[in-house]
């Protein structure tokens, strides 16, 4: 009995002290326990349906600097020692850009600032400052603050609140061409922060605060995410009755509401509420500015990149709404586009809760959360596509750069082909369309037959390929210059794999018989000059020529809606969008290759300071079944 007495004391103590190791390092244990669970799952990313869009996010030129925030960054690590730098340092790919959360007892990765010296926090702070626009620096700055005052509210709590317990983390090496990022992680606020050349993509941020003002202590009368919380309400309330009613997904709020929060890489973010693209002129001005209170957090130029992005896909955005609409009620809104997710959300007291008789939510506890949907927070879509890139060409991509580049050499090329060869990039052009070798492929709008030839090269001896033109635009247009100049490049069999195909637009002719088609800078024509129903028409002939599954390649001049499009020969890729997804189409990829930031969209297309060298976008589009 005594022995076993003995063995149950034992037993006793050994749990005991286990409970209390649990209990000291309970940070650790949580957080073991939250990244086993939140690490389970490969990353896919936010979504509408449980299907990523692909193509949303094309690697391309921005024209906007990154190297403030490459020098702030080196700065900052050379400021640490050997042991902090070794542990601020992650590959670019690691788990590390998942591992943050919105949760005060959570152990957090590198050097924070409580350990740091003054020379080491100001050089964090100037990471921060130099990548984040003044508004959005000062805000962050002043979420730090408040968790002050949330420790000071708490009777001293500092051990858990405190304006420093933040940590800095570096994924790969920070550098001008390969990618690189950073992240601050901390208790109501998380950055993380994705640069690939002078592309950038923010998120996921997480921001919140409780409380939102501090009314006594040390940091008296900083506020933070007052606008966002006001322009939600403003906007909610500038919407018709209908539109509300659209809007408004429940009046009850019991509880928190948000999707995107720490571990929520792969939610399903249902598309709910009133569709922004049918928002009046001055609701649509709004909605941007609400949006732009968000995305602003950026430097001004890479905001202005992420706004134009959030632009054109409006016609694909939702605004939804839950609970009250007074002005001092709780309530949670969402913006949702395929470019973009913001959720802002009162929420339940937790901090502060010993001080509140509620438990409902307060606007006296906030969380906000900023996602890149569809697989590019983290900047992991630019880091698949940037990887993708580096790989060598297949055999077969080689032999068509081959029988390119050797059609480019032909003493008896039309003379105006070859200035255009550098801007055009026939080659990567079709490898972003995945022509092959053998392929049958329409040039609708051939004119004189640049891309026709280039084509008759791509898809070989066994390929054929229709150069189409109207009767009008051969024998009318330039007094027949483009019927000579056709009969000229295809005289006496030249490219014995080209068929001339004169045909009305809208009525190709061609039914199911075509691979690939290549449509190039004209469909703002038809748009302005016929009309939507027209452009929708001439896109569907272009659908029936196409077998099932085929692809059709779409580019032109990008349009601003502050400008006349129809006189600059411009067009807005969101109305191609809506063009597209009309006529049976889905926009499944787009490239960056004839983006050119230094185009500012205000001039001519056949200006000569732009001229062959516009801002274009570049779709490869789908035909849908059925």
């Amino acid at each position: 009995m005594n022995k076993l007495l003995k063995w149950l004391l034992i037993v006793i103590a050994v749990i005991g002290v286990l409970v209390l190791l649990a209990y000291a390092y309970r940070d650790r244990v949580i957080s073991f326990a939250i990244d086993q669970y939140g690490l389970s799952e490969p990353f896919v990313g936010l979504s509408a349906t449980g299907e990523i869009r692909t193509g949303l996010f094309p690697i391309r030129e921005t024209g906007v600097e990154t190297t403030p925030v490459l020098e702030a960054v080196r700065t900052f690590l050379d400021t640490l020692d050997a042991q902090q730098r070794a542990a601020a340092s992650f590959d670019i790919d690691s788990d590390e850009w998942q591992r943050w959360s919105n949760i005060h007892i959570y152990a957090r990765q590198g050097p924070g600032l409580l350990d740091m010296t003054e020379a080491q926090k100001n050089a964090a702070y100037g990471l921060l400052e130099a990548s984040l626009s003044e508004r959005g620096y000062l805000q962050a700055r002043d979420i730090m603050r408040l968790d002050t005052t949330l420790g000071e509210l708490r009777g001293g709590e500092f051990e858990w609140y405190d304006e420093e317990r933040f940590w800095f983390t570096v994924m790969g090496q920070p550098d001008p061409v390969e990618p690189w990022g950073w992240q601050v992680d901390g208790h109501h606020l998380v950055i993380n922060y994705f640069v690939l050349g002078d592309q950038v993509v923010m998120s996921p941020t997480f921001l919140g605060a409780e409380p939102v003002i501090a009314e006594s202590g040390k940091h008296a009368g900083v506020a933070v995410l007052q606008e966002e919380q006001d322009q939600g309400l403003a906007m909610m309330l500038a919407l018709s009755d209908a539109q509300q009613a659209d809007a408004l997904l429940t009046a009850d709020k019991p509880g928190n509401n948000n999707y995107g929060e720490f571990y929520s890489d792969n939610a399903v973010v249902p598309l709910e509420g009133v569709r922004v693209g049918d928002f009046t002129l001055e609701q649509e001005r709004q909605f941007l500015s609400l949006v732009g209170l968000y995305v602003g957090n950026l430097t001004a130029g890479h905001a202005r990149v992420k706004m134009t992005e959030v632009v054109q896909h409006l016609d694909e955005t939702y605004f939804a709404w839950v609970g009250s609409t007074r002005d001092d009620g709780a309530y949670y809104y969402r913006i949702t586009s395929p470019v973009i997710v913001v959720e802002f959300d009162h929420q339940q007291p937790v901090g502060l809760s010993h001080l509140t008789e509620s438990s409902l939510p307060q606007r006296k506890h906030v969380h906000v959360t900023i996602r890149t949907p569809n697989g590019n927070d983290y900047g992991k879509d630019l880091l698949r596509q940037h990887i993708a890139a580096s790989h060598p060409p297949t055999d077969a991509a080689e032999v068509m750069r081959a029988r390119i580049e050797a059609q480019q050499k032909q003493p008896d090329r039309h003379r105006f082909d070859q200035p255009r060869d550098e801007g055009r990039r026939p080659f990567e052009t079709f490898q972003f369309l995945t022509v092959q070798e053998g392929m049958t492929v329409l040039d609708v709008g051939a004119y004189a037959g640049y891309t026709t030839e280039m084509l008759a090269a791509a898809v070989g001896p066994t390929g054929k390929v229709y150069s189409h033109n109207t009767d009008r635009v051969l024998k009318k247009f330039a007094d027949g210059y483009y019927e000579r100049t056709m009969n000229e490049r295809l005289a006496d069999g030249r490219l014995p794999n080209v068929e001339m195909h004169v045909a009305e637009y809208e009525d190709l002719g061609l039914d199911s018989e075509i691979d690939v088609v290549w449509l190039g800078n004209l469909l703002h024509d038809f748009y302005y000059q016929d009309g939507e129903v027209k452009a929708v028409a001439f896109l569907k002939s272009i659908g029936d020529s196409l077998k099932p599954n085929g692809i059709l390649g779409l580019t032109d001049h990008i349009g601003d809606s502050s400008f006349d499009n129809k006189n600059l020969h411009r067009i807005e890729p969101r109305i191609v969008r809506r063009l597209l997804k009309d006529a049976g189409f889905r926009v499944e990829a787009e490239s960056g290759l004839f983006a050119n930031p230094a185009d500012d969209h205000s001039k001519m297309v056949y200006e000569e300071s732009v001229y062959r060298n516009t801002d274009r976008f570049f779709y490869r589009a789908k035909k849908l079944d059925g």
